[in-house]
Parts: C-alpha cells; structure tokens; sequence
C-alpha cells in the first residue's frame, strides 16, 4: 500500500524554509533575473534532521493557472504554463545520510535570442520512507517549490485592478463581518507583486479601521483574486469601504469604492416592529 502526501508551498508564501517530516527545506522560493546568454546556479537546502539516511528525488513540473491560485495538477492543459527550456536539474536523485545536508543545484542557461519576460515553474522534491514492516503503508512526501525566472531584456511591467467587491455582490450586510473579492489582472511581460491598503470610514468620512493588502505574487499574462474579511463597527450604519492597490511598478496606484450598508438583525426586527406599530397606528386612527 502506498500513501502519497503533497505539500504545495504556492505562489507564494513569503516564508525563508519549510519543515516536512524529517526534512528542512530552504528556501521556500527561488527567484532569478538573468541575462540572455548568461548561466546562473541556484541552490535549494535539504537537511535530513532523522535518525535514518534518506532519498530525495527533484524534478520540474509545469504549472496551471488558477482564479485564486497556481496548481501543479493539469486539469486544465489550456491554463498550464511549460517548464521553461534552459531550467536543468544536474543531480535529479541525492542521498542524505543520518542528521546530514545537501545542496541541491538548480541551473539557468537561456539563449542569447531569448525573449525577454518573466516565467515560472515548480521545482519538486520527493522522499519515499519504506515501511519497518510488511503491514504498514509506504509514504510518499512531496515538497513543492515555486522558482520565478526573469529575463532580462525589454520588459513591459502592466497590471490593472481588474475587479472589486463584496464577494456575494450585496450592499447590505446583516452580519458585522463581510467578505470582499479583489481581483488582478497582469497584462504585461513580467511578474508584478501588488500590495495596498483597505480603509473603512463612516459616512462622513472618519476612518474607523484599515486593513494591510499583503504582497502577493500575479504571474505575467494572468489574472488572480483574493478575499479579504473585514469586520466593520459596532455601530449600524452606512460605510465605504476603499481599497488603494498599488499595481507593484512605477508607483502606481489603482483606487475602488464601496458603499455598504451595515444593518444587524435587531435593527431590521426594530424597524419592521415600528412600522407594523405604525401601521396599526393609522388603522385604529381611521377607525375611530
């Protein structure tokens, strides 16, 4: 019997290794601007922190482009993204004996007629642990890496905020916490890192609460979402909540609005007691 685990550290945490099992793996993203014609090594860490020597295999996987993320799954061929041609593993299969470390090479050679521009993969590392005895089950652990390749060259950095809204479309929220979508469009040759800034104000303006828009990763010629939890003020009202994007070049900086109106449930029952008293109110008046 065999188990397979995988471990996608997708596009892309901001974290400098990752620990799996007996293995600690650094870093947890390789980034590499290069020229054409030139050669560049990079080096993943694998530190084998057991008691017993172990195999780990690295291989290149394409990517697939998801709304919200990249997958190494090919679900979707239209959306996968080639494993670029001058990307090379030398030494695919290592052996790290008890309590010992490797560096894994990872080496870049583009041609001098390479097209400038920005791509991607996912490098893969594998460790197979046999079982101590017949009865239990072989496990297979995966660790996937995301490396970002830039060639240098004329390169054309364009993105827009392409999208921004509460996530079920509503403009009226019973419940204090609401979810917006925000989505990214990369229109350009290079991978950008947008970042920004969520303000929540009142209806005359003051600002109650801000929210930091993390960098994140949007591959060049790709389009990624992400949703955010805001949790708006105690107190019912009218509120606009504004997101400022900078789009990640030359300092520019998209800006979109939304009014919401934050009505709890007891405010709804009140209002709806009221106008029932009021209603009866005129009733009874016409009547007597």
């Amino acid at each position: 019997m065999k188990i397979s685990r995988i471990i996608l550290i997708l596009f892309f945490t901001l974290v400098p290794f990752c620990t799996h099992a007996a293995l600690v793996i650094s870093p947890a993203k390789l980034e590499v601007m290069i020229d054409p014609g030139e050669r560049q090594s990079l080096f993943v860490t694998v530190t084998n922190t057991s008691s017993q020597e172990v195999t780990v295999r690295a291989s290149l996987q394409a990517i697939t482009l998801t709304d919200t993320n990249v997958s190494i799954e090919e679900s979707d061929l239209t959306k996968t993204r080639p494993i670029p041609p001058f990307v090379d593993i030398p030494e695919p299969i290592t052996v790290i004996s008890t309590h010992g470390e490797v560096r894994i090479p990872i080496v870049f050679t583009p041609h001098k007629d390479s097209p400038p521009g920005s791509s991607a993969t996912v490098l893969l590392l594998t460790q197979e642990r046999e079982p101590d005895t017949e009865a239990q089950a072989r496990i297979v652990s995966r660790v996937a890496i995301p490396i970002l390749i830039t060639v240098i060259g004329d390169l054309h950095p364009s993105g827009v905020l392409s999208f921004f809204n509460t996530t079920n479309h509503r403009r009226i929220s019973a419940s204090q916490q609401v979810i917006f979508t925000l989505r990214y469009k990369n229109q350009g040759t290079v991978n950008l890192n947008p970042y920004g800034l969520l303000t929540v104000r009142s209806l005359f303006g003051t600002v109650r609460t801000q929210y930091r828009v993390d960098p994140w990763y949007v591959l060049s010629n790709a389009e990624r979402s992400r949703e955010f939890t805001l949790v708006l003020p105690r107190l019912p009202g009218l509120y606009q909540v504004t997101l400022e994007l900078n789009r990640g070049y030359q300092d520019i900086v998209d800006t979109r609005s939304v009014w919401l109106l934050y009505l709890p449930l007891w405010v709804g029952i009140l209002i709806l007691l009221t106008l029932s008293g009021g209603v009866f109110a005129m009733i009874k008046h016409s009547r007597s």
